[in-house]
């Protein structure tokens, strides 16, 4: 019983909540297709000079002589990486 109600369960929540986002998807598609390669390339290299100059700006704050970096951007990119994935980001618990 148990599992004819995690399948049937398992069932529905593919049928009402991925089937109507393939047409989503497929609009997605035919958007990206008109985008233009050197705009996407220009992008992402202005978004890695960005974040090396954050990581740079990190370094003059805190003081070289503490860290390298290499480790300074390994610590922004974390950073980055918990902002964009906890919901409230890095946000401190207030006590």
């Amino acid at each position: 019983m148990r599992v004819l109600v995690t399948v049937t369960v398992l069932a529905a929540a593919v049928w009402f909540l991925m089937i109507p986002q393939f047409s989503d998807a497929e609009a997605s598609f035919a958007a990206i297709e008109q985008v233009s390669t050197t705009l996407v390339v220009a992008s992402f290299l202005l978004q890695a000079l960005s974040l090396g100059s954050y990581s740079v700006l990190t370094g003059v704050v805190l003081g070289w002589q503490r860290l390298k970096y290499r480790t300074l951007l390994r610590i922004d990119l974390s950073d980055l990486a918990v902002n964009h994935t906890v919901p409230g980001g890095g946000e401190p618990r207030p006590s």
